[in-house]
């Protein structure tokens, strides 16, 4: 028990972590906090903010979401 107390303590965990969430060219989602430690890949975009905002601690400050090139492009040219 006191092996986990020390691990948990070896990450900031006050610190809320800062994840960056955006469409891989294998068009899944993924959410990546800045230091790379945390990563999740997804299949869907409300998914990945799902978990980023659960990892960051509920603090939207705290995710960028990256807008899919693809999307963006798209919308351009209509």
């Amino acid at each position: 028990m006191a092996q986990l107390a020390h691990l948990a303590g070896s990450f900031n965990v006050g610190r809320p972590r800062t994840f960056i969430v955006r469409c891989n060219r294998r068009g899944r989602w993924t959410a990546r906090d800045l230091d790379g430690l945390i990563e999740g890949i997804f299949i869907d975009k409300k998914t990945a903010i799902r978990f980023a905002l659960f990892e960051a601690g509920g603090q939207r400050s705290a995710v960028i979401i990256i807008p899919d090139i693809e999307v963006a492009e798209s919308a351009r040219a209509a």
